[in-house]
């Protein structure tokens, strides 16, 4: 739908699609109530209608089908990213280089739980992020490397699993993280079920889960899937038996005092772990999360300079020994020489 001269993208059936239908039916209705005109308001079951309606029409003569995104779409040679905020701008980069502009050139959707980005700052450092995170040395290129691939809308997304100790920050770390590709309104889940997966997928590009202590092998194959690709079917809006399919695949972090938390074999293989170190000097949360705003804009304007050297020149990496997710190898590595990375081990 065209808003303030720039297109926004909603399922119908959305609370969001439903705030605008019934906008539109009060601006195109209106009541006199004493010496004023009003909005009306539709009813109940004429708003259900109304969309079952569009529903409908969409399906069967809404011209050609479209993919939708959220969050981050494109191919293998552009990367477009949804800014979040109020103009629907969007951050599009090629091999050539990133700009925002006002309109997408793919469609996006967003959920009631997204925040937007900040406006990314040239010439910025994803080093700083050290400042902020509690990681090894010898480990911390394998966090841009992970957020290079939340912004990629190709290939499968290696899981990081923080682990260590009680009280050593693992998340914090988690939500610093998600907060910098991916920001919301919600934190870490504790998810009890493999249907929290699946909706935690449908509703949201990044998926992050607090303090596991234990995985099933039903909750591992699920995740596994859910990194590569799953599909699952929920019944269709205003229908009884009809089915409404839909495929994710999302990027995964999450956290837990057990080291082997990841030793299934499917699992295993696409985990990127993280050992968190004693922490030497704390700080308060307030405090982090102060340096962390501060320095948000510069580190996400060094991880476009990073997608655009996976852009460039991910093709021409050669890797020895290629692990299971070697496309993400191949462009983590050309995006984190972009940013001065000379090496970084998988």
């Amino acid at each position: 739908m065209l808003v303030d001269n720039h297109w926004e993208n909603y399922r119908i059936g959305s609370i969001a699609f439903e705030s605008w239908l019934r906008g539109e039916y009060g601006r195109l209705n209106r009541v006199k109530i004493g010496e004023r005109l009003v909005p009306q308001v539709p009813g109940t079951q004429a708003l259900r209608d109304a969309m079952a309606s569009l529903s409908g029409y969409a399906q069967r003569h809404g011209g050609e089908p479209r993919k939708v995104w959220m969050r981050v779409g494109g191919d293998e040679r552009e990367i477009w990213i949804d800014l979040g905020d109020k103009d629907w701008s969007a951050i599009h980069v090629t091999a050539k280089g990133w700009r925002i502009v006002p309109n997408a050139g793919v469609m996006f959707v967003r959920t009631p739980t997204m925040l937007p980005l900040p406006i990314p700052v040239r010439g910025g450092d994803v080093r700083l992020l050290k400042g902020v995170m509690n990681v090894r040395e010898e480990d911390f290129v394998l966090v841009p490397a992970w957020m290079l691939q939340v912004f990629n809308p190709i290939g499968d997304y290696p899981f990081i699993n923080v682990h260590g100790a009680s009280e050593l920050g693992k998340t914090l770390m988690c939500n610093f993280i998600l907060k910098v590709v991916d920001p919301r309104t919600t934190e870490l889940r504790k998810p009890k079920k493999v249907d929290d997966l699946l909706i935690a997928a449908r509703n949201n590009w990044t998926m992050g889960f607090d303090n596991f202590s234990w995985m099933s092998g039903e909750f591992s194959d699920t995740l596994c899937m859910i990194a590569t690709g799953i599909s699952s079917g929920t019944r269709m809006l205003y229908t009884d038996d009809e089915e409404h399919t839909f495929t994710v695949r999302r990027p995964v972090i999450f956290n837990g005092i057990p080291g082997d938390l990841t030793e299934r074999g499917d699992l295993a293989s696409r985990t990127i772990r993280l050992e968190v170190p004693r922490i030497v000097r704390r700080r308060t949360k307030s405090d982090l999360e102060r340096q962390l705003g501060e320095i948000w804009p510069k580190v996400l304007g060094a991880l476009l300079d990073g997608l655009v050297g996976g852009l460039r020149h991910g093709a021409e990496i050669v890797v020895e020994d290629p692990a299971r997710l070697m496309d993400f190898e191949k462009f983590a590595e050309a995006g984190c020489r972009a940013m001065g990375f000379k090496e970084w081990d998988s």
